[in-house]
C-alpha cells in the first residue's frame, strides 16, 4: 500500500472516530463539569449513608428556538424526558417523567405541569430530576409514605418519606443532539 493510501485510510478512520464519538457533555446539558452535575445542590453528598440504589439516568431534550426569551442559548427546553432505572439487590426498577401534567389535583404519582425554560437553566434541569426522585421514586420504593418536604420543618416523622442524597454521578456522555446518560447512585436514609 502506498503512503498516500495509508494516509487516506488513517484519515478516514480518524474522521469516523470523530463522527461517531460522543461529544463532551457540557454543550448538551449546559453543565461545565459532568462530575459536578448535582454538586451545587444540597441533595449531593458523596459520603451519604443509607441504602444505596445505583443505575442509569437518561435525559432526552425537546428544544424550540427562542432567541428573544433565551438570548444566551437561543434554545428553550420545551420538554425533558427523564428515565432513571435503579437497581437494589437483583431488582431493577425504571422510573420516568416529562413535562406533561397529571390531571389529578393531588397526584401521588405524577406531577403538576412543568413550564418550559431556557437551555442554560441548569438549576431548573437539576430541580426537575431531583423533584422526580423526591416525589415519585422514593415514595414508590418506601410506600406508604408521602413525598418528603424540601423544608425540614415540614417533615412529619412516620409519614414523610426518608431523605435521599445523590451520592455519585459518573460516566456522563452526550449525544450532542439532545440527549445524555450517566451512571448515578443515590443513598436513602431508611
Amino acid at each position: 500500500m502506498t503512503i498516500l493510501g495509508r494516509s487516506l485510510n488513517l484519515g478516514a478512520a480518524a474522521g469516523l472516530t470523530f463522527l461517531f464519538a460522543s461529544s463532551p457533555v457540557w454543550p448538551e446539558s449546559a453543565v461545565q463539569e459532568p462530575a459536578n452535575f448535582f454538586a451545587t445542590t444540597p441533595e449531593f453528598d458523596p459520603n451519604a449513608a443509607g441504602t444505596k440504589y445505583s443505575g442509569t439516568l437518561s435525559i432526552a431534550y425537546e428544544f424550540t428556538a427562542d432567541t428573544v426569551g433565551c438570548p444566551e442559548s437561543e434554545r428553550r427546553i420545551s420538554n425533558m424526558f427523564v428515565v432513571l432505572s435503579l437497581q437494589h439487590g437483583n431488582a431493577i426498577t425504571p422510573f420516568n417523567t416529562d413535562f406533561r401534567p397529571n390531571p389529578d389535583p393531588l397526584p401521588t404519582i405524577g406531577k403538576p405541569a412543568t413550564p418550559s425554560f431556557c437551555f442554560m437553566g441548569v438549576d431548573q434541569q437539576l430541580s426537575f430530576v431531583l423533584e422526580m426522585i423526591r416525589t415519585r421514586i422514593v415514595p414508590s420504593i418506601y410506600a406508604p409514605c408521602t413525598a418528603r418536604p424540601v423544608d425540614p420543618a415540614q417533615v412529619i416523622p412516620g409519614v414523610s418519606c426518608p431523605e435521599f442524597k445523590i451520592k455519585a454521578v459518573s460516566n456522563m456522555i452526550s449525544s450532542g443532539h439532545g440527549s445524555l446518560r450517566s451512571d448515578i447512585t443515590i443513598a436513602v436514609r431508611d
